[in-house]
């Protein structure tokens, strides 16, 4: 089974081999659907088979999706086909719905979601979602399992940076127990970060920041452990974030933006979505277009004049001016972009624009 996107062709190293990609997608893509079509028709109704292969067909549907964010091509036919049978399916599957969240994860997918959670409760990889979906369900299971000895949630039993999709869901009732963990030279700030930004409340920033600032040796500064902490960091004080990152940014644009992009690549928490401003500024088209992506997927009406400062000084780069006027062309047709009238205008000429020579 499928478990992520499928291979990006704009990521294909040689212009004939993404053009080849582009050629032959639609019919592979078509291939498998008929085949998951058959798979779903030879399996009845209901039980556990019929569940995989409705299943099947939605990791199929999703994977037609560049990203997490972009809408399911069928409208989400397959994705309300198989919650009606989520209970039923296995838990390999189940649990690869869970591990893969950000990619697979609902609002359709709560009762199965709420099933795992009352089983797993000290699993971090079965109250992520629920923290997602119903953080008030998940609030009282989340202290109960942070508080535990040998807690999982301070273990190597998942990945940290799914924390950082979840809306914050401050808890002021663990402030000890975390400058507890922010001062013990043996708790890794890649362990901790992610938990403040989810959970950590203002009143740990001055510790926190110490923390960032004078790092344990065992522990040397690393730039996701960074990325963690803005998230948190942006809640607290954004004005001071976003200073800092302007900084760090400039001193290591590779790595930082490597790991901010992919924070954004999944559900949830908007919080450092400004950070994103400040990589459209940056004089990598690569990175300053990657950021336009995340935009167009996330953005709002107050991000259209950086966006259109972005596009109009790209708009001749060999690279990103093959997919300006797509850009624009987004933002002039999509119904969650209200661009005023001189916007508007100045849109129109962005998506007219001839091709980059």
């Amino acid at each position: 089974m499928m478990s992520g996107p499928p291979p990006n062709p704009d990521e294909a190293r040689k212009p004939e081999d993404q053009k080849r990609f582009l050629e032959i997608r639609p019919t592979e893509e078509q291939a498998r659907k008929e085949i998951t079509a058959s798979m779903v028709l030879a399996t009845g109704t209901q039980g556990q088979a019929h569940a995989e292969a409705l299943w099947t067909a939605y990791e199929e549907e999703s994977s037609s999706r560049g990203m997490p964010d972009e809408k399911q091509p069928d409208g989400g036919a397959a994705r309300r086909a198989v919650a009606e049978h989520q209970l039923e399916l296995s838990d390999a599957t189940v649990k690869s719905l869970i591990a893969s969240w950000a990619f697979y994860g609902s609002d359709d997918f709560l009762p199965v979601v709420r099933r795992e959670a009352a089983k797993r409760g000290n699993d971090p990889n079965a109250l992520i979602p629920l923290c997602t979906l119903k953080p008030e369900e998940a609030r009282p299971l989340v202290l109960a399992e942070m508080i535990r000895p040998d807690s999982n949630f301070f273990k190597g039993s998942y990945a940290p940076m799914e924390l950082l999709s979840v809306p914050p869901m401050p808890l002021p009732g663990l402030d000890n127990f975390f400058r507890s963990k922010i001062t013990d030279p043996d708790e890794s700030p890649g362990q901790v970060f992610p938990l403040l930004a989810c959970f950590g409340s203002a009143n740990l920033l001055p510790a926190a920041l110490n923390l960032l600032q004078h790092p344990n040796p065992g522990y040397p500064p690393k730039a996701d452990y960074r990325i963690a902490f803005y998230f948190y960091w942006m809640r607290c004080d954004p004005e001071a974030a976003k200073a800092d990152f302007t900084q760090v940014f400039k001193s290591n644009p590779q790595d930082y933006w490597a790991f901010l992009n992919n924070a954004f690549i999944g559900r949830g928490s908007d919080v450092a979505l400004p950070l994103l401003l400040i990589v459209l500024k940056s004089d990598d088209a690569s990175m300053a277009s990657s950021a336009m992506d995340r935009l167009l997927q996330r953005g709002g009406d107050g991000d259209i004049d950086p966006m259109l400062t972005a596009m109009e000084r790209l708009q001749n780069d060999k690279e990103y001016g093959k997919w300006l006027r797509k850009d624009a062309s987004i933002m002039l047709s999509d119904s969650r972009w209200h661009p005023t009238a001189v916007q508007k205008k100045r849109l129109e000429a962005l998506a007219s624009t001839p091709k980059a020579n």
